[in-house]
């Protein structure tokens, strides 16, 4: 994965040396990162911090997980103010920050898409677990594309069957 600095630091050199419109056209994508990202090439790799907003414990595990992959290192340090928890700060540098935003918008995005998949084959599958079928649809089903899926997850689940209660019909009258 090249990240940020790795771009910068190549387009300067093609600045520096390329030839045949070379040099200007990595003139012209190094300006658009510096104004796309605001930038400071003076401050580049200092430190400061940087918040990042997750709406569940989920996106924050994952945002977690993005900032130790970006600086190198299993414990990542974070914090938070009292009264906003769906923000969290980590101390990046500008490059890192640029990089985390990449990746924790791809990833977020990648993972809700995945997850309402799941949400919707563990609905089929809990229907499917559960029998939950009309007598006359029994049997004449297909199988779906996504039946092998359904199968997997359906395996997965309690076996516990649903029993009609028996006081049940003595609230209807």
């Amino acid at each position: 994965m090249e990240n940020i600095n790795e771009k910068i630091k190549k387009l300067r050199e093609l600045v520096e040396r390329g030839i045949d419109g070379e040099a200007e056209n990595a003139q012209r994508l190094l300006n658009a990162i510096i104004e796309k990202y605001k930038i400071d090439m003076d401050k580049i790799d200092e430190e400061r911090y940087y918040s990042f907003y997750h709406k569940n414990p989920s996106e924050r595990t994952l945002i977690l997980q993005i900032i130790g992959v970006i600086k190198n290192t299993k414990k990542v340090e974070s914090a938070s103010q009292k009264n906003d928890t769906r923000h969290i700060l980590f101390k990046l540098t500008q490059a890192q920050y640029i990089d985390a935003c990449e990746m924790i918008d791809w990833h977020v995005k990648q993972m809700r898409k995945e997850f309402d998949e799941m949400k919707r084959l563990f609905a089929d599958s809990y229907i499917s677990n559960h029998n939950l079928y009309p007598d006359i649809d029994k049997g004449d089903a297909p199988p779906s594309k996504d039946s092998l899926k359904i199968f997997a997850i359906a395996s997965m689940m309690s076996k516990e069957k649903y029993n009609k209660q028996l006081g049940y019909n003595k609230m209807i009258k």
